[in-house]
């Protein structure tokens, strides 16, 4: 199966399911930029996202490409819970994972 159809296989298997997208910590444009494109193609398929960061979001240029794409972006916070049917992560630098 072609990596293109295996995706839409997977997607399509959960139609209509909430997701999170976890971004690494202090999401930089890629991570922010991947996580909304993941967000976009999910919508497609009726998959509800959260995207969710740890750390802070706090160079301006990081701000204004939230803001640009209406993006919004929760901050992760101790004892997070939202009922999900799929975790995905979004890692785009080495070593970000703790």
């Amino acid at each position: 199966m072609s990596t293109q159809k295996n995706l839409l296989s997977v997607m399509e298997s959960h139609r209509g399911e909430k997701h999170i997208i976890v971004l690494h910590e202090y999401p930089d444009p890629e991570a922010i930029a991947s996580g909304y494109a993941h967000k976009i193609i999910s919508n497609s398929f009726d998959i509800k996202i959260d995207i969710i960061y740890t750390g802070t979001v706090s160079h301006p240029q990081n701000k204004a490409l939230i803001c640009s794409l209406d993006c919004n972006l929760i901050p992760y916070e101790s004892g997070f819970s939202i009922p999900i049917g799929f975790l995905s992560g979004v890692i785009t630098r080495k070593n970000s994972i703790r």
